[in-house]
């Protein structure tokens, strides 16, 4: 080169040593030991500031990276660690995608974060750093090739690898992998998450023609298998870091997603149940990417915390929302702070469908896995219990709303038919034009269980079935399982509960057959249903079955799908997503007081045009799982049946079905 890059080289062992020799060919380099001795300023800075550390010193490299920020100066990171070598990534002045970025996501997917942060301490003492270096002489030039090649792109201005990615190779085997990452939203480094404002949370629908008029997923070409793999899964860094087919599922293949947790020893799980692995591993993907929008606000930056008092001008006034009675406060596992308008809370904003304008409602009945993580953040002041009830992805806003208000629906219907133990009509699934749907209950039936499906779809008028599989051996490990589904099609919503039921069950009878003695305490004592898992295990004691007797009247009526949902086969739906989306959402409004909608969309999923979103429709009933966190609301459950003609009067309130509900 005749003009050689200035390339400044922070380290001073053996791997700054060996790099150099093979740098200084083609870079005019300048060396200093630590980041201290960094002379950057305005009028003296280098093409790129490049550290080789004989260990993995992140305080050091963040300090570097820190000063090349700030001096605009673009700055790589290699390292070497025991019997690895670690090179990238690059970071940039005003970009995401840092060191910081790589290390949180690295930490995050450690199964053990502890011994993670105790290794990385230990890294950066004085005992570690005079440690002898074995590394042996293939190794160091193999890495010092790699380094030395990036630099060289970075030189004649071509692509660079180890943009958003990490390169880790071995020594004895000379075998290395290249990791990609995504920048990290809550970055202290890089992250540009916009604050929280009112014009952020603006619901403006365009036009979505449909494919076909019975088409409810749009064309978004970038929605692959392939792309969300590439996009998300890494093994070492990726927001999903393991892939596994399920190994239990008798009837339909299953996939899992597993989703590890920053602040938690918890890993989440999406779980993709499809007629082939391929499609179940996209939804698996999907659902574990819904659930990390939905934990944490990581598209914005929540601004306000305060009381209601203090905001009620622009607030939604929260016990409209669906809170616990305070008497709930004396049973056994209840631990959050009883409400009142001076509780301190954070707030988000929201927009309200009915106002056509944004609201301020509480931040934890968005997002569910809220945490103080820090002295310095204010308190959560949790006075709810919140699920992912309502929480949708879609490929489009629209899609997303659409999704979640099936779910909210799905869950009200249900909730509204198990207190007022509704006589639901049974449907019999003769002809279906999905022959999947057939296909799955012919096999559940000759293995022997008893499926029964109902139709409890309330004023919205979107098909809601309650699926219910019972085993009648008199051994046998779980006696029922319920789920439901909601959908504008109702063999997509019958789909939908089904396989919820014929995939869940054999796992759980593999689970919960050596709990059969707390199952029957807790069929005696039902402060014991303390968590989700809990109400499965409470249904599937035998004697739990007594208490679906006001499904199983002789009297029941049943009815085909072809009738009971005739309007979906006799008439054609609106050709525009969003128009049928906007009459859904008018014809709610006439039931309920309102919709709130909260785009809680992370920037990591942008890229590819998912969005994701949270829906409460105010007035309807919310899912909660342990007994001491439900959440009732009375006028719902007693005026929903007269509405749909189930009942003359609003059921009593000592005459509520108040057994644990049975959904998973």
């Amino acid at each position: 080169m005749e003009n050689k890059r200035q390339l400044w080289i922070v380290g001073d062992g053996v791997l700054a040593n060996w790099v150099c020799e093979r740098l200084e060919l083609n870079f005019e380099l300048t060396r200093v030991a630590g980041s201290q001795s960094l002379p950057l300023s305005a009028g003296c800075k280098p093409d790129a500031v490049l550290s080789l550390l004989d260990g993995r010193d992140t305080s050091e490299e963040l300090n570097i990276q820190r000063l090349a920020r700030a001096h605009e100066v673009p700055y790589l990171r290699a390292s070497l660690y025991v019997d690895r070598g670690f090179l990238g990534p690059w970071s940039f002045a005003g970009e995401e995608g840092c060191l910081q970025c790589a290390e949180i996501r690295m930490r995050n997917v450690h199964p053990n974060k502890p011994i993670w942060n105790a290794v990385t301490t230990a890294q950066q003492s004085a005992a570690y750093r005079n440690a002898p270096k074995l590394w042996t002489v293939p190794f160091l030039d193999l890495f010092a090739e790699l380094i030395a090649e990036e630099l060289e792109a970075f030189a004649s201005g071509c692509d660079l690898r180890y943009v958003q990615g990490m390169y880790a190779g071995y020594d004895g085997s000379l075998k290395g992998q290249l990791h990609r990452f995504l920048p990290h939203p809550q970055c202290p480094e890089c992250s540009t998450v916009p604050d929280d404002l009112p014009e952020l949370a603006e619901v403006r629908f365009q036009p979505r023609p449909k494919p076909h008029p019975r088409a409810y997923r749009l064309p978004n070409p970038k929605l692959t298998r392939e792309n969300l793999r590439t996009a998300f899964y890494d093994w070492r860094m990726g927001l999903v870091h393991h892939l596994y087919r399920e190994t239990y599922s008798k009837f339909i293949p299953i996939t899992g997603a597993e989703l590890p947790l920053e602040t938690e020893h918890h890993t989440e799980i999406g779980f993709g149940r499809t007629v082939t692995f391929n499609d179940s591993e996209f939804t698996s993907i999907l659902e574990a990417l819904e659930r990390y929008a939905g934990m944490i606000p990581r598209g914005r930056r929540t601004l306000h915390v305060g009381s209601y008092n203090e905001f009620r001008a622009q607030a939604v006034h929260p016990p409209t929302l669906g809170i616990h009675d305070p008497e709930q406060q004396k049973e056994p596992g209840y631990r959050y702070h009883r409400y009142d308008d001076e509780l301190k809370v954070g707030w988000v904003w929201a927009y309200s469908w009915r106002e056509q304008k944004p609201v301020l409602i509480p931040e934890q009945m968005v997002y569910y896995r809220l945490s103080q993580t820090s002295p310095e953040q204010p308190p959560v002041n949790r006075f709810v219990y919140e699920t992912s009830n309502g929480c949708a992805m879609g490929g489009s806003l629209e899609e997303a709303i659409y999704y979640g208000l099936m779910e909210v629906i799905e869950r009200d219907s249900f909730l509204v038919a198990w207190y007022n133990r509704l006589q639901l009509t049974e449907l019999d699934l003769e002809g279906v034009k999905d022959q999947n749907i057939l296909l799955v209950k012919d096999r559940v039936e000759a293995m022997g269980y008893r499926l029964h499906l109902f139709d409890m779809t309330m004023e919205s008028g979107i098909p809601s079935i309650w699926a219910t599989l019972i085993n009648p051996a008199e051994d046998a490990a779980v006696k029922t399982y319920t789920a439901a589904g909601a959908h504008a099609d109702p063999e997509k919503a019958i789909m939908g509960a089904l396989v919820e039921v014929v995939t869940s069950m054999p796992i759980y009878e593999i689970s919960m057959a050596p709990k059969r003695e707390q199952a029957a305490e807790m069929v005696k004592d039902p402060t014991l249903v303390q968590t989700m898992e809990d109400h499965v295990l409470l249904y599937s004691h035998p004697d739990t079955l007594q208490r679906y007797d006001f499904l199983f009247q002789a009297d029941r009526p049943v009815k085909s799908v072809r009738d009971v949902y005739a309007k979906w086969y006799e008439e054609t739906p609106p050709a525009d997503f969003s128009a049928e989306l906007t009459e859904l959402m008018n014809r709610l409004l006439e039931h309920h007081q309102d919709i709130l909608i909260v785009d809680e969309t992370p920037p990591e999923l942008e890229p590819l045009g998912i969005k994701a979103v949270k829906v409460i429709v105010q007035g309807m009933l919310t899912m909660s799982f342990g007994h001491q966190f439900r959440r009732i609301v009375m006028e719902r459950v007693q005026q929903a049946p007269v509405t749909m003609g189930y009942r003359t009067e609003p059921i009593a309130p000592e005459a509520l079905n108040l057994h644990p509900h049975p959904f998973p």
